[in-house]
């Protein structure tokens, strides 16, 4: 099933058309309607298929826009994605108020006012869910289900009722989504869904996106770059924060793809988490994140080159987890000399350099870098720190002193080295330590 919409002043129409063999069936009429049907049948599939394409064109050149396809015979499947004009009526100057101040009501009132006098019940929906911000009312929580309802063709479609999907609504539009399973293998698949929100005009101003583990037939492993090529397509620029995880999947299995070509249109977003076994970041540049994330078994160099290297002036947090060599971490001490020097994140005052196998060299390496002296939380968990490390930090406490938490935990430090850390500085955690005594048999938290 193919769907399109046209906005023409007051007039919010959709058209939807299904090819089955020797006959398609039509569905048309006002947005937020159940509309009209009617179906059509000719003598051969053949001549069905040239008619069906011939219509189509015909409402393509009225200036219908599609914003939503299935896996009929005359979908052409992969990543296509509705524009964001295919949503309905916008005003972008409305637009712009909202996303200057994301979090005041009155931006809010005044776009759902001017969306009712275009004809859009969204506007509704928007006046009643700002009201319910102010205080529970149950006879307005009731008047906005049934009239999300009663518009779930258009404001949930291929979202409402699906496995992997949840939503949060805020001031008439949803707030956060999650796509994908968060705890095992995804039955959905990640474009179909991914396209189904991006076409809905309740996803104007989604703040905050995860993305989890999604069914891909062909790979039969987990692969996120068809949706990652989905979102390039038809992007979510109001995003504040990203997540993309594999959550509970074996990490090591797991595919990002490249992220690169995403970043041009998240130029609002703060937050980026990635929990992935493979993934190619290339050149970053976010000038307005504020929190990167990168958890896997198997950082790179080249990732590692990325990062060091990446644009994002508002830079606050920075957590890195590398990984062992089995699993694709070739990074090295050396490797982090730029990051060390402070190069380009002049704001970060949180810093995680975590399961990483050479955590004893990054130890010595610290108290003689620029970075330490700014940042006031530093976690260097989760890796292969020994005596060593642990005495490093020691010979140079007051270099360390000034930090508010310093996270060692679950690394291979002696307990009596334990007990003389917890005196560095204020909020030191040394829990749960190993007891490998050989640095060969110690190993990360995270890997496979």
């Amino acid at each position: 099933m193919r769907r399109y919409e046209l906005s023409e002043g007051n007039s919010n129409k959709f058209w939807e058309i299904e090819l089955e063999g020797s006959s398609f069936t039509t569905r048309f009429g006002r947005i937020g309607t159940g509309g009209q049907t009617s179906t059509k049948t000719f003598k051969s599939d053949d001549e069905a298929r040239k008619q069906y394409e011939k219509i189509i064109a015909e409402k393509e050149k009225k200036g219908y826009s599609l914003v939503g396809e299935g896996d009929d015979e005359g979908s052409s499947g992969g990543a296509a994605a509705a524009p964001a004009a295919a949503r309905g009526p916008d005003n972008p100057e409305l637009a712009d108020a909202i996303l200057a101040d994301p979090d005041a009501v009155d931006g809010y009132l005044v776009y759902g006012d001017w969306l009712q006098s275009q004809g859009d019940p969204l506007g509704e929906l928007v006046a009643i869910q700002c009201k319910l911000a102010q205080g529970a009312d149950a006879a307005l929580e009731k008047k906005a289900a049934e009239l999300i309802a009663a518009n779930k063709e258009r404001w949930l479609r291929g979202l409402d009722g699906a496995d992997d999907v949840e939503l949060t609504w805020r001031y008439g539009f949803f707030h956060t989504a999650t796509l994908g399973n968060t705890e095992e293998w995804g039955e959905q698949n990640g474009v179909e869904l991914y396209n189904h929100l991006v076409s809905s005009p309740a996803s104007r101003f989604l703040r905050e996106l995860t993305l989890g583990i999604f069914d891909d037939e062909e790979s039969g492993e987990p692969n996120w770059g068809p949706v990652l090529a989905a979102m390039a397509k038809s992007p979510l620029p109001t995003l504040r924060k990203l997540v993309i995880s594999c959550f509970g999947y074996q990490i090591s299995w797991t595919y990002l793809g490249d992220l690169s070509p995403l970043y041009a249109n998240l130029d609002l977003l703060e937050e980026l988490s990635i929990q992935m076994g493979h993934m190619d970041l290339g050149r970053i540049a976010l000038r307005n994140l504020k929190s990167f994330e990168v958890v896997t078994g198997g950082l790179t160099k080249k990732n590692l080159k990325s990062i060091v290297e990446a644009q994002w002036p508002r830079l606050e947090s920075l957590v890195l987890y590398f990984g062992d060599d089995e699993y694709g971490c070739d990074c090295k001490v050396k490797d982090l000399a730029p990051l060390f020097d402070a190069s380009g994140i002049w704001g970060v005052k949180k810093l995680g350099l975590c399961n990483s196998k050479f955590a004893d060299d990054i130890a010595k390496a610290l108290p003689k870098s620029k970075i330490l002296k700014q940042i006031k939380h530093l976690d260097l968990s989760k890796g292969a720190m020994g005596e060593a490390g642990a005495q490093a930090i020691l010979a140079n406490a007051a270099a360390f002193k000034h930090l508010e938490t310093l996270d060692l935990s679950e690394n291979y430090i002696p307990d009596e080295l334990c007990d003389k850390l917890k005196d560095v500085c204020a909020g030191v955690n040394v829990e749960e330590q190993g007891d490998e005594e050989d640095p060969e048999d110690r190993y990360v938290q995270v890997a496979e």
